[in-house]
């Protein structure tokens, strides 16, 4: 069996157009995709958005 010919990459986005402030854009994409730990080691926060996805802003 060749890998070269057998193993095909392939990547898939999504696009969406969202209107509003870059601030409250992220704190409801943080309601929707951060889950808190349960056992958590520090009171800080930590939610990446780039772990996500990527956020580009309209200038």
């Amino acid at each position: 069996m060749n890998l070269a010919t057998s193993f095909y990459p392939t990547i898939q986005f999504m696009i969406f157009e969202i209107n509003g402030a870059q601030t409250v854009i992220n704190d409801v994409l943080k309601s929707a995709l951060y889950n808190p730990s349960k056992n958590k080691k520090s009171d800080i926060e930590i939610f990446r958005l780039n772990s996500h996805g990527v956020l580009v802003g309209n200038y």
